[in-house]
């Protein structure tokens, strides 16, 4: 039997229920819950129109809009797979994507008509296109155990792969977000996050689901999150470092009070989550840990337990496992695995890689972590092959900014590495073996890997060495090397 109960289903329910309740605004323009329940019919008729059917994809290249969210509720009942892209992405990032998922239809905003044109002809369409094919007004749910979306991560191996999510898996990421920041109908959350990022996608969810209100932002902008808290009464946003300290520098040069709000969501240095405690006394912090394949996993009040990433999600089930998959004890590091409806599908044409993270029935982080006695995690770093750089909510790969600089014709080897950073969380560093006889700088390096890769990729500086120090399997010590940078 299909579950029958899906993203459609949930817009149509509050729509049922409270139809003129205030659902999503951006720029003035207000869509209730009745009107963007027509919306997700108007464009699953446009979708139709264009000749999208089940399991068919359509990319998605847009700053944040509430097309996006009623694009996606439309596609899911159609049995189609949204694939939103990342805007940051250089033409040869988002061909490559393009490619890898085929999309039957790519639908674009003004500002990006001519890229999506460029990147598949004769299959680009805007949101306005879609509109005024009629409705569809035999919308169902559609089988929410399908995929319905398809978000990119960043590249393991200098190739992004893509995560496939079934409407089960948001719905269940949303509903858990929902209670762990306790959100309300009376709620507003101001979406900060691209709706690119599953962060932003189960932020509004979230927000759908407890019937609450949606400030939709088109790109994150400090001052503006401080209008829309204290003009337009929002309760509540989410964040990756540096976003917080940039509305707290917004708020303190506006002079504001935010009465409004109650609460912001995500990870960041503890100086500065005091700091916005201190500024903001009435709200609170939650720590939230996560990722595009699993979200959330935990959270919960920062002040509960500073240091943590909260205790475990409602619907998941936390396990630390050493390199066996073997339980380690509480206190000790282990892999951080989960179980939880919000589990992802798998990765678009990586079966392999797909069987080996959910290996035994848990998905594998890759992260590393500690539990104490009452459930709390603590992260601890990544596993050697993940390797993951974490810069601003974006997640970089070293083996993408690797291959790009190993294609400057002066570098023989390079390695590429995480250092601490304190507007950023990390930022990304390279170490550079040239080839005898030639030279390079620091600054040709960066602004060679920023000409073909998104720029929040980029080195933040290059350290020349004579060799590259190794583990002794032979693989690159990235730690060794990152000791090296001052301040890191």
């Amino acid at each position: 039997m299909e579950c029958t109960f899906g993203l459609y289903d949930l817009i149509a329910r509050q729509a049922a229920l409270f139809p003129h309740r205030e659902a999503l605004r951006r720029n003035g323009d207000v869509f209730d819950y009745a009107r963007l329940e027509r919306l997700a019919r108007s464009l699953a008729a446009g979708l139709a129109a264009a000749g999208v059917k089940t399991s068919d994809r359509v990319a998605v290249l847009s700053h944040s809009r509430e097309e996006i969210l009623a694009l996606l509720v439309a596609a899911s009942a159609l049995g189609a797979v949204v694939v939103p892209l990342n805007v940051r992405l250089t033409a040869e990032e988002l061909a490559y994507i393009v490619a890898d998922c085929s999309p039957a239809l790519i639908c674009a905003d003004g500002d990006h008509g001519e890229t999506a044109r460029s990147l598949a002809r004769g299959l680009s369409s805007s949101f306005e296109d879609l509109h005024g094919k009629g409705d569809a007004p035999a919308l169902a749910g559609g089988d929410a155990s399908r995929p319905c979306l398809l978000l990119y991560t960043a590249a393991v191996s200098g190739r992004p792969r893509g995560c496939l999510l079934s409407q089960a898996n948001l719905l269940a990421c949303g509903f858990q977000l929902r209670d762990i920041l306790e959100i309300t109908g009376g709620d507003a959350l101001v979406a900060t996050l691209p709706l690119f990022h599953i962060g932003g996608l189960g932020a509004a969810v979230a927000a759908l689901a407890a019937g609450a209100r949606t400030i939709v932002m088109e790109r994150f902008d400090p001052a503006a999150v401080v209008r829309a808290v204290a003009d337009d009464g929002g309760t509540l946003f989410m964040t990756f470092p540096p976003m917080l300290q940039a509305v707290l520098d917004a708020q303190k040069g506006a002079g504001a009070d935010l009465p409004s709000l109650r609460a912001v969501a995500g990870v960041d240095a503890p100086p500065t989550v005091e700091a916005f405690l201190a500024q903001n006394p009435r709200a609170r912090f939650f720590t939230l840990y996560g990722q595009t394949e699993v979200m959330p996993v935990s959270g919960g009040d920062w002040r509960s337990r500073p240091g943590s990433v909260g205790t475990w999600a409602p619907w998941a089930r936390v396990a630390l496992l050493d390199d066996d998959d073997r339980p380690v004890a509480p206190g000790e590091t282990g892999e951080i695995c989960v179980r939880s409806p919000s589990v992802f599908l798998g990765y678009l044409g990586l079966p392999e890689e797909t069987r080996r993270c959910g290996r035994h029935g848990w998905h594998h982080t890759g992260d590393l972590g500690r539990l104490d006695e009452e459930g709390y995690l603590y992260w601890a770093g990544r596993k050697p092959e993940k390797e993951l750089i974490k810069t601003g909510g974006e997640n970089v790969y070293p083996a993408e900014v690797e291959k790009v600089i190993l294609e400057h014709p002066a570098v023989a080897e390079a390695c590429v590495f995480g250092v601490p950073d304190e507007r950023w969380g990390e930022a990304v560093w390279a170490a550079c073996v040239l080839r005898e006889g030639r030279g390079a700088g620091e600054e040709e390096i960066i602004a060679f890997v920023a000409d073909r890769i998104a720029r929040y990729k980029r080195p933040r500086g290059v350290t020349f060495v004579r060799e590259i120090p190794r583990r002794p399997d032979g693989t690159p010590d990235r730690r060794k090397l990152a000791d090296t940078i001052p301040n890191s």
